[in-house]
């Protein structure tokens, strides 16, 4: 047991070794995240490897963003020149999505306007007619930047879900040679909540944070309803002057936002053998998730018939509810 659970500052890591422990885990009636042991709920993020950071594709290396009509690398050297990059790019999607005719549940006069003179005011590069800092992304273009990350667009916005096995099965979803852990980061939503307790108590106004968690709506996609989607958003405040842009990992953003209750702003990371994603895959099956039920449509029943062909040859196990007590006893004494 010693070192399979441990905790380095804000984010405490619990390795499993195999499918059936990391699933029952993770599982929504007997894991650790059960709504019985965590009354404030959670959000969970699926990612393939486990040294992947909470980072948003807008500010990783070898992402590409929409600046001044050429394609230009990203992150962008000052704050100005990365916010201009993410309009710019997002415009650029939007104008394809209206000229197409695709219907988006918020489009309106205001949310065309506010894209424009965002591009307008940001494409100067030195925000000379700003009276005041602005803070990008306004919430009039957060349920574009959801629709836009969610199918592949980068953006600053982060995706997350509210189940936990939605994203067991975006982390093991792909190769299965690969030498590395596959990961499930989980947010309790715990440090949120008790800093506003506190400030209402002490008769405190609650403050603006930088770092939000967000839905967008779901009734024009069934993707992210099927998905159970949530997104976690960097506000970023602009001054006239050509400030440095310095990539931040949303963890490590949140403690600094929520310097109050910094030593309860706790992450979680759920490892486990990539070897074991098949595995996981199938499991998730027998449960009702699979790539037909999280992508409806014709291209989601024609993913799930391609990965039943590759697990064919798998015996499907159904967790015990058992396998992780150890492990979740572990944890709950380091994470108090």
């Amino acid at each position: 047991m010693r070192g399979r659970v441990h905790r380095d500052e804000h984010v405490i890591t619990v390795e499993c070794e195999t499918a059936t422990e990391f699933l029952d885990l993770l599982d929504p009636r007997h894991g650790y995240f059960r709504p019985a042991s965590m009354t404030l709920g959670a959000i969970f993020r699926g990612v393939k490897h486990d040294k992947y950071p909470l980072r948003p594709t807008a500010f990783r290396p070898h992402s590409r963003l929409l600046y001044r009509q050429r394609s230009v690398a990203a992150p962008l050297p000052t704050h100005v020149t990365q916010c201009a990059a993410e309009v710019q790019t997002l415009r650029s999607f939007f104008e394809i999505v209206a000229r197409e005719g695709i219907r988006l549940a918020e489009d309106s006069p205001t949310l065309r306007s506010s894209l424009q003179w965002w591009d307008e005011i940001l494409a100067q590069d030195t925000l000379i007619s700003l009276r005041s800092p602005e803070v990008w992304p306004p919430p009039n273009l957060w349920s574009l930047l959801a629709i836009a990350q969610h199918y592949g667009v980068p953006t600053r916005a982060l995706d997350w879900t509210r189940s936990a096995l939605v994203a067991a099965y975006f982390a093991s979803a792909g190769s299965t040679t690969r030498q590395c852990n596959i990961a499930v980061w989980a947010y309790t939503h715990y440090a949120d909540r008790l800093e506003r307790a506190i400030r209402r108590f002490e008769w405190q106004p609650d403050p603006i944070h930088n770092l939000v968690i967000f839905s967008a709506p779901e009734a024009d996609n069934p993707n992210l309803m099927a998905q159970r989607g949530m997104f976690m958003l960097y506000r970023q405040t602009l001054y006239e002057t050509a400030q440095t842009f310095d990539v931040i990992d949303y963890d490590k953003l949140f403690v600094q936002d929520y310097a109050a209750v910094s030593a309860h702003a706790t992450f979680y990371k759920i490892t486990v053998p990539a070897r074991e994603s098949s595995m996981i895959r199938a499991m998730l099956a027998a449960t009702g998730v699979t790539a037909a039920t999280l992508f409806p449509g014709l291209a989601g029943a024609a993913r799930e018939f391609r990965e039943e062909q590759r697990l064919a040859d798998l015996k499907i196990r159904i967790p015990s509810n058992g396998a992780s007590e150890e492990l979740q006893a572990e944890l709950m004494r380091i994470a108090v």
